[in-house]
């Protein structure tokens, strides 16, 4: 079974060059094997999104 680190570093790895997302203010976090993707807009505010991967 994958750790959470290595879930959380592969996700991050896969948006950093899909060339469609622009993963500069996505912020990713994994808890018991959980991806959470969390958008911050440039204004600051916080809008969680689901990504079904």
């Amino acid at each position: 079974m994958r750790s959470d680190s290595e879930i959380k570093q592969d996700v991050e790895w896969e948006l950093k060059w899909d060339r469609e997302i622009d993963a500069t203010h996505i912020a990713v976090a994994v808890k018991d094997g959980v991806v959470t993707c969390r958008y911050r807009h440039a204004s600051g505010r916080r809008v969680p999104r689901l990504f079904l991967v």
